[in-house]
């Protein structure tokens, strides 16, 4: 199979609520909820909806899960692994700032 000649192109979208699975850090609770994220805790999974200006933006290449960026509107970038099979995500942080 032949590659690409040209790279796929980064589609940023808006994201209003994400289907994760249950979080169990405080810490990484309470980040969300700084960035104007509500939390609804479910007994399977964690709907987090987030503030107005949320984007996220696939990475390639794809993998078994999806997997995104998530920017918030602060600036704060997070990643997100989408589960295809299971239809959950597991995100992921860094206390650090992202270059």
């Amino acid at each position: 199979m032949n590659e690409p000649t040209t790279p796929l192109p980064r589609v940023t979208v808006p994201v209003k609520c994400i289907v994760a699975f249950p979080i169990e850090a405080p810490e990484f609770r309470a980040l969300l909820i700084r960035q104007g994220c509500t939390l609804e805790e479910k007994p399977d999974c964690c709907l987090i909806h987030c503030p107005a200006g949320t984007t996220r933006t696939e990475v390639y290449p794809r993998t078994l899960c999806e997997r995104y960026w998530v920017r918030f509107p602060s600036g704060l970038l997070i990643k997100e692994s989408f589960d295809t099979q299971r239809r959950r995500s597991v995100l992921f942080f860094t206390p650090e700032p992202l270059a």
